[in-house]
């Protein structure tokens, strides 16, 4: 237990106290930040007792200098409630877990120490004594007297207003599109700048048969298709809601399960569903116990070493065997040789993944239109007006510089290919996809730190490629394996076929690329890739089959503006990776770095550079609703930023 300032053990810690035994010279070297006797975190503290050590480190860094802040770090997020403030951003920063232990962190440091058992209101007591800070009731009573000296009329300082601050957002995805309809609906300034000739990012809806004569064309999504969990109770799908709330638009329930399932031998024939009941029940059995073990595993175990082995504990067959390893690997983007178990394996929202009649570009467009609200659709409405988001396309950013941290009033400048000048904002929010960011299509000045070049290092964009087709009827449909299936998957092969006929999308059918073969596809044509599909269509279909009369290829990790589909934690990764990338940055390696140690949640005034995206979304990373919901979060962040560290400014 901690001893409080002033107690009969801890006499030297009474206001006006001096400290006995060595100087503070002395104590500063012996109690170095990273010396070879500071513990690891979670260790106990050698030698002296807590309220001795927060005395050195007071006064190591100027104790009525300094600033304090005293929070809660739960979930990986600090809430920081701040004592009266110092001068300087280099001073103590002193945490309580949600454990109960203290955590103090220092300047650069990189290391901290902790003591289990400390009370909050203790540790408050201590170092409002240990900085000569006044009390909470010494506060209130100041705080009254200052209300006596001045007038009853003088006007609190306001933040400042919004309409004078200018956003430059990366890329009109799901998620840039998002935080700028935000920021617009505040009065905001925004410019949203994408390199393609389209809005929507990974979420791309094209019209099939559109120029096919004869053809009734079909509106397929090529990227994100399904809303993933549509419970009506909550926590709601935040995408879910915003499409049924606001948008009013239909969605179609697809099904995994076995009764919506037809599965195809080699040589085409069709797997009778009494040889499915079992490898079904034993796959749903694995999903179970795999979302169990994963938060007992290191970031090194993979899905493929879990499945193997919870097979062996099962002793299942090889024939059984083929047919659980073909389902789950459709899960994923990446093989699951290389995934990380713990990284891959989450819950998610309740509810069945259910297709967007009409596609996705639905919620790109109305985003773009600032429709938030359900009143924004609403002729006459309530007064709410929309306020459209400007988009830029065929605009390619290179490069991003920031001010010098030094500069509070700084600006950033985002430079284009083909622009002679830079397009200057107070703020810029990142959302390109993790592919490109990695790929380093875009130069940082000053270069990314450390943190970041790091976790983008430990994580990877899967790739879900796609080939469309139109047929003139839907051959398949006819036969009873297949009829009702809303998924065909031939055990071997390159490719799993998705029934968008019976989700209602008429005549279609589109083959998605299975992991193992995207990199070998992806160099190969259309024309080859149609051909190869054909051959396994005759072989499951016979003479049944009809060549399609029109058919769209993707190759998501060609793309220069995605460089693959979604991002996946691979071995060696976490989700933390994906939290610190959302980070923002002022330009300071220390600071920034010192930022992230605290969990993120620290903004300067220099700070300018933010990010969005599905990849920088540790819940949802790999969904529509992660980018969506990473939008907001963004859009909200920055407006805090702004009305906190520029109150009074003109």
């Amino acid at each position: 237990m901690v001893l409080l300032p002033g107690s009969a053990a801890w006499p030297w810690l009474k206001p006006g106290g001096a400290p006995p035994g060595p100087s503070l010279g002395e104590r500063r070297l012996a109690q170095a930040w990273g010396s070879a006797a500071w513990p690891k975190p979670g260790g106990a503290p050698p030698g002296p007792n807590l309220g001795e050590r927060c005395l050195a480190l007071a006064q190591a860094w100027g104790s009525t200098q300094g600033s304090l802040d005293i929070g809660a770090r739960q979930h990986n997020t600090c809430q920081h409630t701040s004592l009266p403030r110092g001068a300087a951003d280099t001073g103590i920063q002193v945490h309580t877990t949600g454990g109960g232990s203290v955590r103090v962190i220092s300047g650069g440091a990189r290391d901290c120490w902790q003591k289990e058992q400390v009370q909050r209101k203790e540790l408050l007591e201590i170092c409002h004594t240990l900085l000569k800070l006044p009390t909470p009731k010494d506060e209130k009573e100041n705080k009254r007297a200052k209300a006596k000296e001045q007038p009853e009329t003088l006007p609190a300082a306001k933040p400042r207003d919004l309409k004078q601050l200018k956003v430059v957002v990366v890329g009109a995805g799901v998620s840039g599109l998002k935080a700028a309809a935000e920021l617009r609906s505040k009065g905001v300034e925004v410019e949203v700048l994408e390199g393609r000739d389209r809005i929507g990012g990974r979420t791309y809806t094209v019209d099939l048969g559109k120029e096919s004569e004869g053809a009734t064309p079909q509106t397929v999504d090529l990227g994100a298709t399904f809303v993933c969990g549509t419970a009506l109770e909550p926590p709601r799908n935040p995408i879910f809601t915003y499409l049924q709330d606001v948008l009013g638009v239909k969605l179609e329930a697809k099904h995994r399960d076995p009764e919506h399932q037809a599965w195809y031998k080699e040589n085409g024939e069709s797997i009778k569903w009494e040889e499915l009941e079992g490898p079904n029940k034993m796959y749903t059995k694995i999903l179970k116990r795999m979302l169990r073990q994963a938060d007992k595993e290191t970031a090194e175990t993979t899905i493929q070493q879990a499945v193997d082995n919870l097979l062996e504990i099962e002793k299942v067959d090889a024939t059984e065997s083929d047919l659980i390893r073909a389902f789950m690997t459709d899960l994923y983007a990446m093989e699951m040789k290389d995934l990380s178990l713990k990284g891959m394996v989450s819950e998610g929202y309740d509810g069945d993944h259910e297709l967007v009649v009409g596609g996705y570009k639905q919620v790109s467009e109305a985003l773009q239109r600032g429709e938030l609200r359900a009143e924004h659709r609403q002729e006459g409405g309530r007064g709410l007006t929309p306020a459209p988001v400007e988009v830029y396309l065929n605009k390619t950013v290179t490069s991003i510089e920031l001010a010098p941290p030094s500069d509070h009033m700084g600006k950033a400048s985002v430079n284009v290919e083909g622009e002679d000048e830079p397009r200057v904002a107070d703020a810029v929010l990142v959302t390109v996809p993790l592919g490109v960011l990695k790929a380093g299509s875009i130069s940082f000045q000053p270069p990314l730190p450390k943190f970041k070049q790091e976790s983008l290092g430990r994580l990877e964009m899967g790739t879900e490629n796609r080939c469309a087709m139109l047929f003139p009827r839907a051959f398949w449909h006819g036969h009873a394996s297949s009829q009702e299936a809303h998924f065909l998957r031939p055990i071997t092969g390159h490719y799993t076929y998705v029934n968008l006929h019976a989700l209602g999308v008429v005549n279609v059918l589109c083959a998605w690329i299975r992991p193992a073969s995207v990199e070998l596809l992806e160099e190969w044509t259309d024309e080859e890739i149609m051909a190869d599909i054909e051959g396994q269509l005759k072989s499951m279909f016979g003479e049944e089959y009809t060549p399609p009369v029109d058919k769209v290829v993707t190759r998501w990790k060609k793309d220069p503006f995605s460089r693959g589909a979604y991002s996946q934690v691979p071995k060696g990764g976490s989700k933390l990776d994906y939290e610190r990338l959302s980070y923002p940055l002022c330009g300071d390696a220390t600071k920034d770095e010192e930022n992230a140690m605290l969990g993120g949640q620290q903004m300067y005034h220099s700070t300018r550079l933010f990010f969005a995206g599905e990849a920088t979304n540790k819940d949802d990373a790999y969904t529509v609703h992660g980018a969506y919901d990473s939008g907001l979060r963004e859009a909200e962040r920055i407006c805090q930023w702004w009305q906190f560290h520029f109150q009074g400014y003109a």
